[in-house]
């Protein structure tokens, strides 16, 4: 049952936010995804100002607005996100907001018990900011104007509205936060292939050319590398490397890859990286060439690597929230669920797995010191294949997530969480080689990729 909190001039004490808010306006929680049918059917009734007044009411019964907008739905059918995206009566505006944070809510399985909604109404007519309010949990907030998702903890400001989704049911993010690189890669394994972890590799270098798969950000090696990793292992030994990416930096991760190298592998090498975790090989590389010259990178695959860097780093609750709304679009294992991202939120102050992912331009920024160790490309030491993608969103979360990268570079053609131009860098050696493809940034190992797909492998087979 909704739960609906008041705030006139005094703080009034929002136990979901483990939080206050104060001013002119109103809260509402909900413990249920289905619970915001009511919401829905409440908007349609007659906009914000509406849903406002029928919160106030102590005789407030959303049965039979939730019952208008299940007949909604069943009228637009399939067509509800397009309805969202480009009904002017309806975007951007409360309505899609709600429904793009149900969707995510409901993505979430199992876990869906373990958060709530909190939706947060200025009173209408009031001036901007004249309700706020402190949070101490982490939140995912969509926000109104282009509707907006971030990943927020501390004090907020009410123009009209804000979505919360936080943690509840008990959750304890220190307790969640301690195992959560292996107990995805045990979740992705029940799911997908096997694939052997590179830490638990040992004795003589394998007879067979040695393919390293390595992850991005808040994901794990089983499962993400999908149609590409049995191609692979038709011609290579494959090995993953599963490890933090958001408390350890690009630098740490490429020192720890480039030390289980050393220990295990021949002269007959190449990395494969998703996103991040193609820089993660770029800094191994540079770690080899300086501690381990004689153990040679024939060549490096990479999908959606910010090689120049990614603008979305700049707000890593921009990033982390363009991760959660894509995960939340597929079913995907190898992904990190938006209750173990706002644990790691809640958890971790400083995210220099993410910081690291900021723009080469910047003088002082990792990248640039990576470019510097390098030399001025990026493949001066390894022939490069890089693979870059550029989507149209296919659904409401999908284009919450543009909205975000839109917001910090325009609009340059995107995988929806890096720039196409990125993940296609300047080439130094000849036979290193770009390639555009059309797919957002966890599609790249999808069936239909397949010709790209095949493409990678041979480049890795080049005697």
């Amino acid at each position: 049952m909704p739960q609906v909190y008041q705030s006139i001039e005094s703080a009034t004490r929002l136990p979901e936010l483990r939080g206050t808010i104060r001013g002119r306006g109103l809260a509402v929680t909900l413990q249920e995804p289905s619970e915001i049918d009511g919401l829905m059917g409440l908007f349609l009734d007659g906009g914000t100002p509406h849903v406002y007044r029928e919160l106030q009411k102590a005789s407030m019964d959303l049965a039979e607005p939730a019952v208008n907008w299940r007949n909604y739905r069943e009228i637009v059918g399939s067509e509800v996100d397009s309805a969202m995206l480009h009904d002017p009566m309806l975007s951007p505006s409360l309505l899609p907001a709600l429904y793009a944070a149900q969707q995510l809510w409901l993505a979430q399985g199992e876990e869906a018990e373990f958060l709530r909604l909190v939706l947060l109404l200025a009173e209408p007519g009031t001036q901007e900011g004249a309700l706020s309010g402190e949070a101490e949990a982490a939140a995912f907030v969509l926000t109104p104007g282009s509707l907006l998702g971030t990943f927020v903890r501390g004090p907020f400001h009410v123009a009209s509205w804000l979505v919360y989704l936080a943690l509840g049911g008990g959750t304890t993010p220190s307790a969640r936060r301690a195992d959560m690189v292996s107990r995805l890669r045990q979740t992705a394994l029940m799911g997908g292939r096997a694939l052997q972890d590179i830490h638990n590799s040992g004795g003589p270098p394998p007879v067979r050319p040695l393919v390293v798969l390595i992850h991005g950000l808040f994901a794990t090696d089983v499962g993400t590398f999908g149609a590409l990793q049995p191609l692979l292992e038709e011609h290579f030994e494959v090995v993953g490397f599963p490890h933090d990416t958001l408390s350890q930096s690009i630098g740490s991760n490429g020192f720890d890859l480039a030390r289980l190298l050393g220990r295990i592998a021949g002269d007959k090498v190449h990395l494969v990286g998703h996103s991040r975790g193609g820089l993660v090989a770029r800094s191994a590389v540079t770690q080899i060439q300086k501690h381990k010259p004689d153990l040679k990178i024939r060549s490096c695959v990479t999908f959606g690597t910010p090689h120049l860097g990614a603008e979305l780093a700049e707000n890593p609750g921009s990033l982390i929230a363009s991760v959660a709304l894509l995960k939340g679009s597929i079913a995907d294992k190898s992904i990190a669920s938006l209750v173990d991202m706002l644990c790691c939120v809640s958890e971790v102050g400083d995210f220099p797995g993410i910081r690291d992912l900021c723009p080469a331009s910047r003088s002082d920024t990792w990248l640039a010191k990576l470019q510097s160790d390098e030399g001025l490309y990026p493949d001066e030491r390894f022939d490069l294949f890089a693979v870059g993608g550029a989507k149209h969103p296919g659904d409401l979360m999908q284009r919450i997530a543009e909205f975000g990268i839109h917001r910090l570079t325009g609009n340059s053609p995107s995988d929806l969480v890096v720039r196409r131009e990125s993940s296609l860098p300047p080439l130094g050696r000849p036979q290193s080689q770009t390639h555009s493809v059309s797919c957002d940034h966890f599609g790249y190992f999808r069936a239909d990729q397949e010709s790209i797909l095949k493409q990678a492998v041979d480049f890795l087979l080049r005697p």
